[in-house]
Formats: C-alpha cells, structure tokens, sequence
C-alpha cells in the first residue's frame, strides 16, 4: 500500500508533519486561546489537534504494517 514500487517514499514526512502540527496546535493554539479567552476558538484547535495527531498515528501504524508485511 505505502511501501509501492511507483511510491516516492513521502510518507514518513508526512506522518512527521501530521504529529507535529499536532504538537504545534496542542501546545501554542490552545494555550493561547485558553489565556485570552476565545473559547469557540480554543475548542476548534483541541479537535484540530487530536484528529492530527489521530491521522499521525494511524498512517504511521499502516506504514509499519505494510513494512513488516512486505519484508516476509
């Protein structure tokens, strides 16, 4: 699926900025709605963050999957 002959082999940096954009959302967007309260914002960015931060780990729980699959 991930590991193809015709892939570029971008799914590692994309699995890297999905988490890290999770990481950037947790620890500055919400902090920072919080303390100046805009709640409606602050509620956007928690479910921003948590489904990067799910697609993160899901594509990279799929690409260890289709690596150890491949390798046997």
């Amino acid at each position: 699926m991930f590991t193809d002959s015709n892939s570029t082999g971008y799914i590692g940096y994309a699995i890297s900025l999905w988490l890290v954009t999770a990481a950037v959302i947790f620890f500055l967007d919400v902090r920072t709605y919080r303390r100046t309260g805009q709640n409606k914002e602050w509620k956007v960015s928690i479910i921003l963050g948590w489904i990067n931060l799910a697609v993160g780990l899901i594509l990279l729980i799929l690409n260890q999957m289709t690596e150890w699959l491949g390798s046997r």
